[in-house]
């Protein structure tokens, strides 16, 4: 069992450096399930489920996010007990750069793949010493390679026109069979025929592009919104983005609009 968090300043200062960065998406639910490490003896599996529990609550980082530095800690913990190092605080800046350059020779991974392998490595490393766990860092030695930059693909004009209009199109040359099908537990009464409209589904993915286009969502975010986060009068809906932190986003008279006939 580790020591807790010494209570020197020098100390303290270290904790909110050993949080990683928290660029991606998606906010991190407080009662989310913890990564399980996969047959490690102690102290390792010990050390495992106290960090991803620090990262989660400490760090906010989403679920996709802590799942990543689970199976990275776990493939690290697996790979220093293999080549004999059964405690922590054994781990040498050897034993890391060792451990990358099989992930390449072995593993045959990408190098955005062993830039997260290396990531999840000096954030554990951070947080050890930060604990007292290790009286060093050995991570610190490590360089972050450098990776490739591209500019992203973009969709042309006639490609969003195309993608936005997709759903009311989907909906038009349905047959009547498939469009009754939209809600397979409610019987939803016929329009009638001077206002006929898409089915449900159609006009939930109809929102779900208009939003995304004119606010600049992830899918993740718009599948997130509630009733609530609305806010028509103002033009604006709350969106609760990385570690829970909310922002107030403006949303066009399209995207509105489509919200509403949803």
């Amino acid at each position: 069992m580790l020591p807790p968090p010494r209570s020197s300043p020098g100390r303290l200062s270290f904790w909110p450096a050993a949080c990683p960065r928290t660029d991606a998406p998606n906010a991190m639910p407080r009662a989310a399930v913890l990564p399980t490490p996969v047959q490690l003896p102690a102290p390792w599996a010990t050390l495992h489920k106290q960090f991803l529990a620090f990262i989660r609550v400490e760090c906010g980082l989403s679920p996709n996010t802590l799942d990543a530095y689970g199976r990275d800690l776990s493939g690290l913990m697996h790979d220093l007990i293999e080549h004999q190092v059964p405690d922590p605080a054994q781990v040498t800046p050897r034993h890391l750069t060792q451990h990358l350059s099989r992930l390449k020779t072995r593993r045959n991974l990408s190098g955005t793949s062993i830039i997260r392998h290396m990531a999840t490595t000096k954030v554990f490393c951070r947080w050890l010493a930060a604990r007292g766990g290790i009286a060093e860092d050995p991570s610190q030695v490590l360089d972050r390679p450098t990776r490739w930059k591209k500019l992203p693909n973009v969709l042309s004009p006639r490609q969003l026109k195309d993608l936005i209009e997709a759903p009311s199109k989907a909906a038009a040359t349905a047959p009547p069979s498939a469009a009754g099908r939209a809600d397979s537990s409610a019987q939803l009464p016929a329009p009638s025929s001077s206002q006929k409209l898409p089915p449900p589904l159609h006009l939930r993915d109809s929102a779900m592009l208009e939003l995304m286009y004119a606010s600049g969502l992830r899918a993740s975010e718009v599948g997130a919104l509630g009733l609530n986060d609305f806010h028509e009068t103002l033009g604006v809906i709350r969106v609760a983005g990385k570690g829970s932190k909310q922002r107030l986003v403006p949303v066009g008279k399209p995207a509105m609009a489509a919200v509403k006939r949803y």
